[in-house]
């Protein structure tokens, strides 16, 4: 991808940015270097690793359980009707 001045234009508009052109020339030369980076990453051999997850956080058994949550937040309500909030109407 070549980044140029056509290119920032469009992206100053996209992002709704006014750039001065100092600061538009430092940009495309960031974004350059930038992309020279993840060219030397692509380069990389990476399919004869062996990544294994070292001490990882386990997960653990996802079962109900009997929770009285509702109950005790609804004795905070001002007014309930049944296990619900009971609110004003608001539209009509």
């Amino acid at each position: 991808m070549i980044i140029n001045d056509e290119l920032l234009k469009r992206l100053e508009k996209l992002s709704s940015l006014k750039l001065d052109d100092k600061v538009r020339q430092e940009l495309i030369c960031d974004f350059d270097d930038i992309l020279k980076f993840v060219d030397v990453l692509n380069e990389i051999d990476t399919k004869n690793l062996n990544l294994e997850i070292q001490n990882y956080t386990p997960l653990r058994e996802d079962t109900p359980k009997k929770a009285d949550v509702i109950d005790n937040v609804l004795q905070n309500a001002p007014s309930t009707v049944g296990h619900f909030f009971s609110v004003p109407k608001i539209i009509e």
